[in-house]
């Protein structure tokens, strides 16, 4: 953590009320003239902001404005980390955030707003009940392409160990950057989980109870473009890959901002928490025999109010966009894809390998996750869907 200058009061009006999307990091410059942002909260990921590029484009534009910097949390950021980077946006008292790099420092970005804006304690503020305060504006900068974050109006962090996610509108941030340029330099592995995880949002999308005309146009658009050009994402990716990775993400992520995500998401979170498995290859393991369980989906066991049919029949659409006649055939293609990017197909390869790591698995699933998913979800179902898995 950094701070480099002092700041002075804000004022906490925008011109900008809704989100703007913008192509090139080059345009935060007039976008912080429009705020009149003389002061500026930045949240960064420290290798991502270096290596993207991101410090040098945006060097000039923050030359002449007061910086403060936070850097300091993990990859799965818990609530102090959070309560650290709130203390110092209100020593700060910037006028802007600026958010630059992978899901984590974006939703961190998100979530010191939210908490600074709440006249309850961030513990409260955790499960909004109304009077929600917007804060300043958000300008969120991805690094990546896959979470979707800049898109969302929700974020996550751990709170003693367990995963939670706040939501509502004035989360998500207030212009979008979605530069391919950034995300030249995404490691091999980063470049993958990222993509992985990009594609089963958009398919979680589009089974979703909460799918709807809207969602489901940007989930349809998100798979044609990330399903011709993951398997040729990482190092030396051509600037065509890139550019359709980070569009294809920014549309699963407004997807999934309609919509939530599913069963494979909720399903996915133990894995990482427990095991430490990366969130992409983790949901990526579980995409696959999610569909083939939404599949099998009837009267009895339906979520989604419109019936069995309407599942079935997005169901038919996304394995059709795989090129398969059905779901099994849809769920193998799945798994070779998973495969040709080098990340894991079974749970066996991460670890679990018996009875026991089912149970502990099935015993942290947080089960209001599962409430998007088509289909209904038993305890056993849950332990089976992992135990056929290993």
């Amino acid at each position: 953590m950094v701070v480099l200058m002092a700041t002075t009061n804000p004022a906490r009006e925008t011109k900008i009320s809704r989100q703007v999307v913008k192509n090139s990091v080059a345009d935060v410059g007039a976008v912080l003239d429009e705020m009149g942002a003389s002061s500026v909260f930045l949240v960064a990921d420290v290798n991502a902001y270096l290596g993207s590029g991101a410090a040098q484009a945006l060097h000039e534009c923050l030359a002449n404005r007061s910086v403060t910097l936070f850097t300091r949390f993990d990859v799965n950021p818990k609530l102090e980390q959070v309560l650290e980077g709130l203390e110092l946006f209100k020593q700060a008292r910037a006028r802007v955030i600026l958010a630059v790099g992978g899901g984590t420092a974006l939703d961190i970005a998100k979530l010191i707003n939210y908490f600074a804006a709440q006249s309850v304690e961030p513990l409260e503020a955790l499960s909004p009940k109304g009077g929600v305060v917007p804060g300043v504006p958000v300008i969120a900068i991805p690094t990546t392409a896959g979470s979707g974050a800049e898109a969302t109006q929700f974020a996550v962090l751990y709170v003693d160990g367990v995963k939670r996610s706040v939501e509502h509108a004035n989360i998500r941030p207030t212009v979008a950057v979605v530069d391919p340029v950034l995300t030249a330099s995404m490691p091999q592995s980063v470049a993958v989980h990222s993509g992985l995880d990009a594609l089963c949002q958009a398919i979680e999308s589009l089974w979703s109870v909460h799918a709807d005309e809207v969602s489901i146009p940007h989930a349809t658009e998100a798979l044609q473009l990330l399903l011709p050009n993951l398997p040729h994402v990482g190092e030396g990716a051509s600037t065509e890959v890139r550019a359709a990775m980070c569009q294809g993400a920014h549309l699963a992520g407004k997807a999934i901002d309609i919509t939530r995500t599913t069963a494979a998401h909720a399903l996915s979170y133990p894995l990482t928490s427990r095991l430490g498995v990366p969130h992409g290859a983790a949901v990526a393991m579980l995409i696959g025999p999610v569909l083939i369980y939404n599949s099998g989906v009837g009267t009895v066991d339906c979520n989604d109010v419109r019936g069995p049919k309407t599942v079935l029949h997005r169901v038919e659409d996304i394995v059709e966009m795989f090129g398969c006649k059905n779901a099994e055939e849809g769920a193998t293609w799945l798994t070779g894809l998973v495969v040709a990017v080098g990340s894991p197909t079974r749970l066996g390869e991460v670890g679990v390998t018996s009875a026991e790591h089912v149970k502990a698995l099935a015993a942290e699933v947080n089960t209001e996750r599962l409430n998007n998913n088509p289909r209904k979800f038993t305890p056993e179902a849950v332990e089976k869907l992992y135990a056929d898995l290993i």
